[in-house]
């Protein structure tokens, strides 16, 4: 066992290149708060937009994120694809826009989990051996959002398979937000199935997520999550497809296309960077990253909530400082 508590906090990878500039300009692409209506016309859904007022700006996730944002504006440019999705390809000079973006940090713990006995989605279908598929937590601070800062707690319960894209995703099965603003916001503006729960991340304690019967949850080991180098900058701009209704983030490839397979899913293009990464040894002790002590909520209609009858979270953690999450507008659909 190499879980000896002198490694607890030294990293096994770490990625922190002072001045390492992406090439392009890493500012948050908009820090407006895009407050779209969705309507039926004769050509399909279009959509209204009101620009509202932000209080903050850029991105933090990293890996996951949950979070997840649907709905969205539709003027020219688009076409409908699919059965029912509005589609947006691309801006009016071909290149993909990014009108939201996220800031922060972002902790993600693989683990071994029991896969899902219901279905995930239409087309979307679990991948697992034995009975047993890989899941997990994300815990993101966010220090700047559309809508201020605030945390957020992503339990993943599987890989999934799109049989219409033909690519792999991470599904998050419940998204829980410690700010009643940021819960109104994921269903109202972006379409993202999620709660609002007691949320501390503490700088002591076991690197994970604890919960309680009163459904709090406690991030513990939290206090050297600032690892970054004063003034570094981002880095990376990842591509990423990203379904919010599903909270799923996606491979982006797709060497093989089925139509006959779902489509009624927005997809959008996420770009994540970052300003450090590291890879950690960092292992928990029993009811740590177990999500067993959560009632209730799990708001949507894919999957819900996972009662877990098997979870093993793996010995060590992937953590992410300086994170930059720009997300696209539609493009696809699922």
């Amino acid at each position: 066992m190499l879980a000896a508590p002198s490694f607890a906090h030294l990293p096994l990878l770490d990625l922190t290149p002072s001045g390492w500039s992406s090439g392009s300009s890493s500012r948050p692409i908009s820090q407006r708060l895009w407050q779209a209506e969705p309507q039926r016309g004769a050509q399909g859904w279009t959509c209204s937009s009101v620009f509202g007022c932000t209080t903050a700006a850029a991105s933090a996730c990293a890996l996951v994120t949950a979070c997840s944002r649907a709905s969205g504006q539709a003027p020219r440019g688009h076409r409908r694809r699919g059965r029912g999705c509005v589609v947006r390809l691309a801006s009016e000079d071909g290149e993909p826009k990014y009108p939201w973006s996220f800031t922060g940090r972002v902790r993600f713990r693989p683990a071994f989990v029991s896969a899902p006995s219901g279905p995930v989605a239409e087309g979307v279908r679990v991948l697992s051996l034995f009975g047993i598929t890989v899941g997990g937590s994300v815990c993101l601070e966010y220090e700047t959002s559309p809508v201020g800062p605030y945390l957020e707690v992503v339990q993943m319960a599987a890989v999934v398979f799109s049989e219409r894209l033909w690519t792999l995703a991470l599904w998050g099965s419940r998204l829980m937000v410690s700010d009643a603003t940021a819960d109104s916001a994921n269903g109202d503006v972006w379409g993202v199935p999620s709660e609002c729960r007691d949320i501390s991340f503490e700088a002591g304690g076991p690197p994970g997520v604890v919960t309680d019967a009163e459904g709090r949850l406690r991030i513990g080991d939290w206090g050297g999550m600032t690892f970054a180098d004063a003034g570094a900058e981002t880095w990376g701009q990842l591509p990423i497809w990203w379904t919010p209704t599903l909270k799923a983030l996606w491979a982006p490839l797709s060497p093989w296309r089925d139509e006959s397979k779902g489509g009624a899913l927005p997809l959008r293009r996420l770009r994540l960077s970052a300003s450090a990464l590291r890879l950690r040894w960092a292992p928990v002790g029993d009811g740590v990253d177990s999500f067993g002590g959560l009632t209730g909520g799990g708001k949507g209609a894919f999957g819900g909530p996972q009662t877990e009858s098997f979870r093993v979270p793996m010995p060590f953690v992937v953590e992410v400082d300086g994170v930059l999450i720009e997300i696209g507008e539609i493009f696809d659909g699922l």
